[in-house]
This record gives structure tokens, sequence and C-alpha cells, in this order.
């Protein structure tokens, strides 16, 4: 069976400017990412301490 590839390969060569901005929005992406599984956490162990469970209302 032949496969057709519908994509290109590109080697993107960026900037100074261009790299320092794609790392500082990898860094933004990766603290906001912490943050949510840190909120996350939290929410799971106060509903792990409640009677009831967390209904999600």
């Amino acid at each position: 069976m032949k496969k057709i590839l519908l994509t290109a390969k590109l080697k993107l060569v960026p900037s100074p400017e261009q790299r320092e901005w794609l790392w500082e929005i990898s860094r933004c992406a990766t603290k906001l990412c912490n943050l949510a599984l840190e909120q996350r956490r939290w929410h799971w162990l106060r509903c792990r301490r409640t009677s009831t469970p967390f209904s999600g209302g």
C-alpha cells in the first residue's frame, strides 16, 4: 500500500528575537500547565477529604 504524505518538513531558522520570543512563550505555557496540574491536585485532595464527592457544578 502506497502512503501519500500531505505535509512537508521545513527547517525553521528564527532570528535571535524570534528565538527569544518562542522561548518566552514556551516558558509561559509550561508555567500555565504546571499551575493547572497544581490546581487539579488541590481540588482532588480537597474532594478526597470531604465525605460527599464533588458534583462538578
